[in-house]
């Protein structure tokens, strides 16, 4: 592994400079004040201050609970003038910790004003009522917040008196921890310019940025000069579990978040992922936010978007060792407490292009840690792509699960994954129709052919049928999934390259096998005879 360091700003002074800038173009000053009293820098809150006069009721909200000298001489923003739930969280801290708890549920009523996702607030208040109180308004608050979402293990926990109160927080302000963020970078030129744009945007004060290049052959380096961010590259491409473990063992930050190269982080992404570690009623260990995609309008993008989002949703969820599993907490935007990680091993290295996010998740699970999502932090998602690339995508997300039971190893399996296919295949249908998508069915037909026509080679390989049978399946497999010339030939363009077996000399297999298979390709037939009326809704042809 190669180190490039090389810094031409400061880490700290490129976040101050970014933020100004963004202050400057859109006229809102808070993220600035919020990135100063992160830091403990009074001097320049108050010259902020002086130099922007008149200010907003958000920014003085900011103002008076940095500056002290500011909340003795000013009467308290009305808080009708503050849209900001984060300062409101805050401003609702600052007055529990003065014992006036009317103004701090005045807070939280003015937060659901704003928003349904309140629990940083909610959970504040759980906290101070645990310690401070009779338990009545926490039991009130958590049973609401069940009722939202379900899936809060620390909510639950305290409601049934298993979870020790951790208590509310006492510093008064960002919490005083320290993050690092990188950035895994495997041929990302095209998208990693504004992903690294929102790290340094990021109104949290960060104390290192690190690139690992997992050995890119475009000009992904090239674009990261301009950075204040420690480079490592590996000689060749070690997969993304590799990468990660490269970044863990170089920083030596309390807490190490993360992004793809392709997801841009909101401007508050860390300001709410602050809250969530400081407000969750269990300690927490590892944590992400949503990802939103930003493409929607191809086929592609759109199918993506309906049935591989990496959306973890718009409510809260929190995971213990005693719930049903670990909640879905995908690597392309996290944090994790770094030393938690490293003692446990890292990720497992046997995951080189997907999973080692699902392998880390399982494996804090199994040691009874603390994983959240939350609403509030996002992300975008920048990735576009094609039938052929999204397609490439899922079989890459699917093929270790179907390796490791055996899927590929007899015809009688593969026969299984077939129905298997055809199941999953029509719940999205089923969902698509639901919805009125009928333009994304003709990618559940591509699906199907896919990933069973790529199963066929990978039993081929390990002898569970010959070359002539493979090739025999492959083309009585598109004549049963393309019955109508019109979508067989726009299929057949999308997905020839990648679904078609070499030539070969036909090798019909045995009567047993082929009987054994025509139920599945007589279901997948009827299948797509009941799909074709709707395609047809959308006017598919061999042109689109």
């Amino acid at each position: 592994m190669q180190t490039d360091a090389h810094s031409p700003l400061p880490l700290s002074r490129a976040q101050e400079r970014v933020l100004r800038a963004h202050a400057c173009a859109c006229g809102d000053w808070t993220r600035l004040a919020y990135f100063y009293w992160g830091r403990g820098d009074h001097e320049a809150l108050s010259a902020l201050r002086d130099a922007l006069g008149a200010a907003d009721g958000n920014l003085r909200g900011v103002f008076q609970l940095a500056l002290p000298h500011v909340a003795r001489e000013e009467p308290p923003v009305p808080l009708s003038a503050i849209n900001k739930p984060w300062i409101l969280y805050y401003l609702a801290e600052r007055a529990l910790r003065r014992g006036d708890s009317v103004y701090a549920l005045q807070c939280a009523k003015r937060c659901l004003d704003l928003t349904p996702n309140c629990n940083p607030l909610f959970m504040l208040l759980i906290r101070h009522d645990q310690t401070q109180g009779d338990g009545g308004l926490a039991r009130s608050l958590g049973t609401r917040l069940l009722s939202l979402s379900a899936e809060q293990d620390d909510v639950r926990s305290m409601m049934e008196s298993s979870l020790p109160p951790r208590g509310h927080l006492s510093q008064g302000g960002p919490a005083p921890i320290t993050i690092g963020y990188y950035v895994p970078v495997y041929n990302a030129a095209a998208s990693i310019v504004p992903v690294l744009d929102a790290i340094l945007a990021q109104a949290y004060p960060l104390t290192d940025l690190v690139i690992v290049d997992d050995g890119s052959s475009d000009n992904s380096v090239a674009l990261l000069h301009d950075y204040p961010a420690r480079l490592l590259s590996h000689e060749g491409n070690k997969g993304l579990a590799t990468a990660r473990n490269t970044a863990l063992a170089a920083m030596d930050t309390e807490y190490v978040g993360s992004c793809d190269s392709d997801a841009v982080l909101d401007p508050d992404y860390l300001i709410y992922a602050a809250l969530e570690w400081a407000s969750s009623l269990m300690p927490l260990v590892a944590m992400g936010g949503r990802m939103m995609e930003q493409h929607t309008g191809s086929l592609a993008d759109s199918w993506r978007d309906m049935h591989m989002s990496q959306d973890t949703g718009p409510l809260r969820k929190c995971s213990q060792a005693h719930s049903a599993g670990p909640v879905y907490l995908p690597g392309c935007n996290t944090l994790l407490h770094r030393e938690t990680v490293l003692a446990l091993g890292g990720y497992d290295t046997r995951h080189v292009a997907v999973g080692e996010d699902g392998y880390m998740n399982r494996l804090l699970h199994r040691q009874g840690l603390g994983i959240a999502t939350t609403p509030l932090a996002r992300c975008r998602h920048l990735r576009t792509d094609t039938p052929a690339s999204v397609l490439r995508t899922r079989w890459n997300y699917e093929w270790e699960s179907l390796n490791n039971n055996g899927a590929f190893n007899t015809m009688h399996r593969l026969n299984q994954l077939l129905r298997e296919l055809l199941s999953i295949a029509r719940e999205m249908a089923d969902q698509d129709l639901e919805n009125k998508h009928y333009h994304l069915l003709s990618m559940e037909v591509l699906y199907v052919c896919h990933l069973y026509l790529h199963s066929l080679r990978h039993g081929w390989e390990r002898g569970a049928l010959t070359l002539g049978q493979w090739h025999w399946y492959e083309q009585a497999l598109l004549r049963s999934a393309f019955p109508d010339d019109s979508i067989r030939a726009w299929c057949q363009r999308h997905s020839a390259p990648l679904l078609l077996a070499p030539d070969t000399p036909y090798d019909l297999p045995s009567a047993y096998l082929r009987d054994l298979n025509q139920q599945a390709l007589r279901e997948l037939n009827g299948w797509i005879a009941s799909l074709l009326p709707d395609m047809n809704l959308c006017g598919l042809s061999a042109t689109r």
